[in-house]
């Protein structure tokens, strides 16, 4: 799987997620992160 794929397929399944309160998606490519932020303020 490459690294867009697996980008798109977690973006799907948090989106879909009705527990979850996701306030952001940041991805750092050049660094290979994914930070996802809740509306909280927690960072994933």
């Amino acid at each position: 799987m490459k690294k867009n794929e697996f980008k798109d397929r977690l973006f799907d399944v948090l989106n879909d997620a009705d527990n979850l309160l996701i306030q952001d998606i940041m991805v750092g490519d050049g660094n290979d992160l994914i930070n996802v932020y809740l509306t909280d303020g927690t960072r994933l």
